[in-house]
């Protein structure tokens, strides 16, 4: 069972989708509604005692034993709302902490076999890609784990932020300077387009597009330095640049 905000669904577990350091993630049932959701399930206090020294626990459960990380995704969650991000339903705390969420039915850009991506459905993953990244800088929050095995690719060949634990208040401590996160954003955007059945100069055209913009007078006046609070809207601009060339010369691209 899982409750939030008043909100009760009971549920059964259907099967083990996955098993991490910090908690397991199974295909649950709504009992009522026949719904399928993804639960994740935080191990215990207790059980990460035997592998955490006592005096180090305190990193990562608060004074109610509620894993510290459960509460930031939670709140990531509800901070950030976006089509191509993991929808959270609820948050319910008894011995362990349990986030239901949407289940998402597809496969994890590192598991995707290369060049087996329609040119368009690849084009529009991009794209979606940008935007959902867009959106998370313009908001003020960056993840220092951009990497494919936290997106997923849906059946219906959507993008999907899949780990938002990841993600942090930009602050003014940053440690990551412009170069790495732009470096970050570029393999990524590598990754998705190399799924895809382009031809070699097609490749060549879309990477063309994507380096170009992480250039210039400017870009290397600052891409040494760590990133700040105002990163945000610096990246959600340039991530909406590259979309506008990508939309521009789709037609030529995928021609």
């Amino acid at each position: 069972m899982a409750a939030a905000s008043g909100i009760t669904i009971d549920y059964s577990v259907k099967s083990l989708l996955g098993r991490g350091d910090t908690a397991e993630v199974f295909l649950v049932e709504d009992n009522e509604t026949k719904n399928l959701y993804a639960l994740k399930r935080y191990y215990s206090k207790l059980s990460r005692a035997v592998e955490v020294p006592t005096e180090a626990l305190g990193a990562f459960f608060d004074e109610e034993d509620r894993p510290r990380e459960a509460l930031h995704e939670w709140r990531v969650a509800h901070e950030l709302k976006h089509p191509n991000i993991t929808q959270y339903f609820q948050f319910h705390f008894t011995k362990r902490a349990e986030l239901l969420m949407e289940r998402i039915d597809g496969q994890t850009l590192d598991t995707i076999p290369g060049s087996s991506l329609e040119p368009l459905a690849v084009i529009n993953l991009v794209k979606e890609t940008l935007q959902v990244l867009s959106y998370t800088f313009s908001q003020g929050w960056v993840s220092h784990d951009l990497h494919s095995g936290n997106f997923m690719v849906d059946k219906e060949h959507h993008i999907k932020v899949i780990d938002l634990a990841s993600f942090e208040l930009l602050s003014e401590d940053e440690e990551e300077t412009y170069e790495e996160i732009a470096n970050k954003i570029t393999i990524l955007l590598f990754s998705l387009v190399y799924n895809g059945h382009f031809l070699a100069s097609q490749i060549t055209m879309i990477e063309q597009m994507i380096k170009s913009t992480f250039s210039g007078i400017r870009w290397d006046c600052i891409k040494h330095n760590p990133i700040s609070v105002e990163s945000g809207v610096l990246f959600a601009e340039i991530l909406r640049q590259i979309y506008e060339k990508i939309e521009m010369y789709q037609a030529e691209v995928i021609a």
